[in-house]
């Protein structure tokens, strides 16, 4: 009798791993939605800014955001020549939540003229364990970057329970 209700037992937690692995396998879980608003003081057209080197005041930058949760990672078209970019369109994010993927991480880049890769302006991490479900939150946060710079991001992020289904 013990032995057929430890192996009840396991069977049950067996088919209870099995399933979360499968639900996980699906995509099954919360869906943050996220909205790239604008930047501050993402200045530094010539590179200077992003490479250390003083700015001149008023000197811009072409630049854009990346937004990653886990393997997912989408960005923003770039905005050129500006020091305080503004995202109205394609700015908007979805990203069902798998597992333990429990970080936003976000990162500004600057485009240079005649450099191959881009020039990071900074990054920031948002716990999402903070982030109430159901409830817009508007944010603008400092990102972590070189000393003697004050750019931020602003964006909105929502949290929801259920997963985000694509419409065709």
């Amino acid at each position: 009798v013990i032995y057929q209700l430890l192996g009840a037992g396991l069977a049950a937690t067996l088919y209870l791993l099995c399933r979360g692995k499968e639900l996980e396998a699906a995509g099954a879980g919360p869906t943050l939605q996220l909205r790239v608003l604008g930047g501050l003081n993402f200045g530094g057209r010539s590179g200077a800014a992003v490479m250390g080197a003083p700015t001149m005041p008023g000197e811009t930058c072409d630049s854009f955001v990346t937004a990653r949760v886990g393997l997912q990672e989408y960005h923003t078209p770039v905005c050129t020549n500006t020091q305080h970019p503004v995202w109205r369109t394609e700015n908007s994010f979805f990203f069902n939540l798998i597992g333990r993927a429990s970080k936003l991480g976000l990162e500004a880049f600057a485009e240079i003229p005649g450099v191959k890769d881009q020039q990071s302006l900074g990054t920031l991490s948002v716990d999402l364990n903070d982030v109430p479900l159901g409830e817009w939150q508007r944010r603008k946060w400092r990102l972590v970057q070189q000393p003697g710079r004050d750019a931020q991001l602003e964006f909105e992020l929502r949290l929801d329970s259920t997963r985000y289904e694509p419409s065709l």
